[in-house]
Parts: structure tokens; sequence; C-alpha cells
């Protein structure tokens, strides 16, 4: 069997390179080899790793690797996405930007809605103008999913709040990259629900100019009285 061909399929499914099973190929007079140079892939990059080798039998060759350890606690991981989620849950700038690593982007999608990847300071400004509109912020996590190779967490989750109009209620996929301690997070993807946010505010947009109106009218604003 192909030695990159094991690389690829190993690297597909996250496997630990091992063991695989050779045919027999020992012969009078060609001794079997005892060590074996493997190339196999992390993440985007390439490595080659030099591997110790034994029979455990005729057909089968094991081997035995030094590979550097990339993976995270899935309990670190998991812990830092939880306070990722409470800190909405306060609903104040300086929680939400806690345990957000100095260099964190958060993005916005889908790419329809045209928001541009906001850095910590973008993304509190952005914060600035929708935290006074709601309140009672609620997000509730209904899945999660954990890569610790990646170091990333993804979480269907779903909002509550209440605003001028009444009840708001979104659903998202969050996507969350922590740094390589686990203990912030250093990239967001918020996936929401763009259709949901279009008709909800564009709806609660008429209805404050409306209630501005209203009060400007009352004020005799523009009047020539």
């Amino acid at each position: 069997m192909h030695v990159n061909f094991l690389c690829h399929l190993y690297h597909a499914f996250n496997l630990p390179i091992t063991q695989f099973h050779l045919p027999a190929t020992e012969q009078a007079g060609h001794p079997a080899y005892n060590s074996l140079t493997l190339t196999t892939c992390h993440g985007t990059s390439t490595s080659h790793l030099q591997a110790t080798t034994q029979h455990s039998s005729p057909h089968t060759l094991t081997t035995q690797t030094n590979l550097p350890q990339f993976t995270m606690s899935r309990t670190s991981l998991l812990s830092t996405a939880q306070i990722f989620i409470n800190s909405y849950n306060t609903w104040s700038k300086s929680s939400i930007l806690s345990f957000r690593a100095p260099n964190c982007i958060h993005q916005i999608l889908p790419a329809s809605t045209s928001q541009p990847p906001m850095n910590n300071e973008a993304y509190a400004a952005f914060l600035e103008d929708i935290l006074p509109i709601f309140r009672d912020m609620h997000l509730t996590v209904h899945d999660t999913t954990i890569d610790e190779v990646e170091r990333r967490v993804v979480m269907h989750v779903s909002s509550k709040a209440l605003t001028v109009m009444g009840e708001y209620a979104n659903e998202y996929i969050f996507s969350l990259w922590m740094t390589e301690d686990g203990k912030t997070v250093e990239r967001v993807e918020e996936f929401a629900d763009s259709k949901y946010s279009a008709d909800y505010f564009g709806k609660l947009g008429e209805l404050v100019a409306g209630m501005e109106a209203a009060d400007n009218k009352g004020a005799g604003v523009g009047s020539l009285g």
C-alpha cells in the first residue's frame, strides 16, 4: 500500500499513524527493514518523521513515532466556549470582550450581510450600537462539536431577548478558534439567521422611526406655529 495514500487517509480521519499492515516481502538474503521514513501531514504543513519498526508478525509492520502533541484538552476548549457564551448573557461590553485574545477577529456571516471582519476595537464599536437595543439577552447552546487538533469549538446556539417591539429570537452557528493554551478565543465566525435578522430589524426600524416622528410632532419640532 502506498505510504502517501496512508498519510492522507490517516490525516482525513485525524488518526495517529501507529500501525499498518504490509504484505510479507522478506525473503532469504533480503532482511526486513529496521527503520522507515514516513511523510505525514499536520493541518496545512508536511513533516518527515523517522520511525523505528519491528515485526510483530511476518505480515505486520508496527511503527513507533515521537509525534509532537498538537491536541488541546476537550475540557479546556469546552470551558472556554461556555465562558464565551456566558459573556453574552451578561450583556456588557467588558464581559463580552474579556475572553478574547488581543488579535481576535470576529466575522459575521453569511457574506451577504456585508459585514467586514472586526478586530476587538471594531467589535467594541459594534457592541456599543447593539447593546442598547436589547435587554434580557440569553443564549442557549443546543449542540457542540469539539476539534482538539484545530482547537475549534462549533456550537448551535439560539438567543432570546426583548426590544421595544417585543421578543427577539434568533439562531446561530458559532465557530470558535482558541489560542494555544485554550484559555482565550482568537477567531469567531458567527453565522446568524440573516433572513430573520433582516425582517426583524426592518420592522424595528419602522417602529422606532414612527415613535420618533410622534415624539417630534408632540414637541412641535418642525412646525411653523
